[in-house]
């Protein structure tokens, strides 16, 4: 064939073209956009502050939750002095305590310890116990001071008041009968106008 058929035959003939499929090229986008997200999550992760950064593991199961707060609460009936407590208030008490003191479970358990092992009558023989560890000591004044405030004192620099149980503290359950709660009210207002119920037996004093 010569040269010239060659040329013609060449140009005649036909390139074959493919076209791109669409499905696939669909999950190459999301595969792409997938992998992008993952790395900007990763991205983001590393410029929060650690304690905000999850840890495998860090969790505690339920239980071991359930029966902390549980140790906390019988380790407050004693401290108070009172046979009964809120369950709720102690749940809110037990966690506003670990954020002001990243030891404070382990302490409070060190605490309940003592209390299982001695068998103290009231908070004061257990005080007496442990005046030589100063951050068991610490502890138990932050436990007796948390229920009767109502919550915790800011005493370190950055830190501030909290309060998760204002109505509920001890400190006003205390003297419910004669103080009313600050900015409470007893009753309606101007139920001071109206004598107070007496009792069988007693006198109005002038």
């Amino acid at each position: 064939m010569a040269d010239g058929e060659l040329t013609s035959a060449a140009s005649c003939s036909t390139v074959p073209t493919i076209e791109p499929d669409s499905s696939s090229h669909s999950s190459y986008q999301a595969q792409r956009r997938s992998l992008l997200l993952a790395v900007a999550g990763a991205a983001a992760m590393t410029m929060l502050p650690r304690w905000l950064v999850p840890i495998a593991g860090a969790q505690p199961p339920a239980t071991a939750v359930t029966d902390d707060l549980n140790k906390f609460l019988s380790l407050s009936k004693l401290l108070t002095g009172r046979p009964q407590l809120d369950t709720t208030v102690g749940q809110r008490l037990y966690a506003l305590l670990g954020t002001t003191d990243r030891g404070f479970a382990h302490k409070a358990a060190q605490l309940w310890q003592q209390a299982r092992l001695l068998k103290p009558a009231d908070a004061a023989a257990l005080q007496m116990a442990v005046k030589n560890d100063p951050a068991l000591s610490a502890t138990l004044m932050s436990i007796v001071g948390a229920w009767y405030r109502g919550g915790t004192l800011g005493t370190q620099p950055g830190q501030s008041s909290r309060v998760v149980a204002y109505e509920m503290a001890l400190g006003n359950n205390v003297v419910r009968d004669v103080v009313t709660i600050p900015s409470y009210c007893r009753a309606a207002p101007g139920y001071w106008k109206t004598n107070p119920a007496l009792k069988p037996g007693q006198a109005v004093v002038a």
